[in-house]
């Protein structure tokens, strides 16, 4: 890291241990669904509603509509939060 300020390094290293840990969470998700200790199908989730809709497209296009845009506006509104968040260590 040649020319990287000290700020600079502890942005870097802080963005890769918060990588880290979403990697991890990650990994653990899909350990824990494919074990079958996930959401059961009965179960509700935005995953299992827009599967279930995928059917019934052509007939009733709502029902994958609200679980998408559900979906849509969370990636969204993490994606902002982690930008203001980078901003303002940026900043500091």
């Amino acid at each position: 890291m040649i020319g990287v300020g000290r700020a600079d390094r502890r942005t870097v290293v802080a963005e890769d241990a918060r990588f880290r840990r979403r990697r991890a969470r990650t990994w653990r998700d899909v350990a824990a669904r494919s074990a079958a200790f996930g959401v059961q199908p009965p179960g509700a989730s935005w995953g299992n509603m827009l599967y279930q809709a995928q059917t019934t497209m052509s007939s009733e296009p709502w029902l994958a509509l609200f679980p998408g845009a559900f979906i849509f506006g969370t990636v969204l509104c993490c994606n902002m939060l982690a930008d203001a968040q980078a901003s303002v260590s940026v900043a500091e």
